[in-house]
């Protein structure tokens, strides 16, 4: 197993050479939180540049939506941090504190995950074993890449590419790491996680995100695929990629309210609509 560590503006500026000399292998770094609002870790493009200079890194996102429309501002609001960079151990949902009180928290997570992956990122979900077990119960979840938090000797039960086993608690290592406390990982042997660069982000355009619908296909009853997940996203039902008779209804219903013509059709006005509700 590999060894790496995950880092924040907790740990001031964090010398990671010491680190490697340690024998780090890979670190994830916060770019930044809902949790006080939507905001950018002070030590995010810090460590991104000195990090990822010696070794693998991945980026995560402290979490704190309450509801859909939450998690796609926090979606966009994290690709908007990490457009333009390298993320080799992927990209993490970190969910845990307050939001585990929301209801709907797996289409909450659904809804956060699939904007990320839409923007061309790999993301995958950070939280406790127990929490991840609940949230598996979704297949689309179960699916996703897990980061497991369990501060323990002995690894997750459940599916995990990589496995957070200590933190300020560390029963296999010191808690410090180039003299500072820091949260430790174990990049579990058989994770195929560090995967080439991709040549460019294939973002959803966001320089002028009120733009974005001159890049969504016309769908309706019977289509199928990524587009649709992120019409079901933006209507708040469950992302299965399927424009069902479900989807259908809530799309008339959307487009009623909006003052469109309500005949079930996602098209350019109603993508116009839909994706404003997401700034």
């Amino acid at each position: 197993m590999k060894w790496g560590i995950d880092v924040s503006h907790w740990q001031g500026n964090f010398n990671f050479d010491k680190a490697k000399a340690e024998g780090v292998e890979f670190a994830i770094i916060k770019a930044g939180g809902g949790d006080a609002g939507l905001y950018t870790d002070s030590k995010f493009e810090r460590n991104y540049a000195v990090a990822s200079s010696m070794m693998p890194v991945g980026a995560y996102f402290f979490g704190q939506a309450m509801d859909t429309n939450q998690a796609m501002k926090e979606a966009a609001y994290f690709c908007k941090l990490i457009e333009g960079k390298n993320f080799p151990m992927k990209v993490w949902y970190d969910v845990e504190a307050k939001m585990l009180k929301a209801k709907n928290l797996s289409l909450i997570v659904t809804t956060f995950v699939e904007r990320v992956r839409a923007a061309g990122y790999d993301c995958g979900v950070y939280a406790s074993e127990s929490t991840l077990k609940s949230l598996c119960t979704k297949p689309a979840i179960a699916n996703y890449p897990h980061w497991t938090a369990k501060w323990s000797k002995q690894p997750p039960i459940i599916r995990t590419e990589i496995w957070q086993f200590g933190g300020e608690t560390n029963l296999i290592r010191s808690n410090k790491v180039a003299g500072v406390t820091c949260d430790q990982n174990y990049l579990m042997d058989n994770a195929e996680i560090i995967a080439p660069a991709p040549e460019k982000p294939t973002a959803i355009p966001q320089p002028k995100q009120e733009e974005n619908y001159k890049m969504m296909p016309t769908i309706k009853k019977g289509s199928k695929g990524k587009a649709v997940k992120i019409w079901q996203i933006i209507l708040g039902i469950t992302a299965d990629g399927v424009f069902g008779p479900i989807t259908e209804q809530k799309t008339k219903e959307f487009q009623k309210k909006n003052g469109l013509v309500a005949d079930g059709i996602a098209g350019p006005k109603s993508w116009q609509k839909g994706i404003a509700t997401i700034k």
